[in-house]
C-alpha cells in the first residue's frame, strides 16, 4: 500500500501560491472523501493530508 503524505506548507512553498488557496483546494478533496486530514498529536498546528482509502 502506498501512503501519500502532504504538508500544506510544503505544497504552498513548492507551488508558490497562497496558503488559503491550498487550504480551499484540499477542502475540495476532503469533501468527497478523496483525502483525509489528520492533526499531529505532538504539534496541534501541524496537519497532515493523506490519500483516502475510499
Amino acid at each position: 500500500m502506498l501512503i501519500f503524505l502532504l504538508f500544506q506548507r510544503f505544497v504552498t512553498e513548492q507551488l508558490v501560491i497562497p496558503k488559503g488557496t491550498v487550504s480551499v483546494s484540499i477542502d475540495g478533496l476532503v469533501g468527497p472523501g478523496l483525502v483525509e486530514r489528520k492533526q499531529s498529536k505532538e504539534n496541534r498546528r501541524e496537519v497532515s493530508t493523506f490519500k483516502s482509502n475510499n
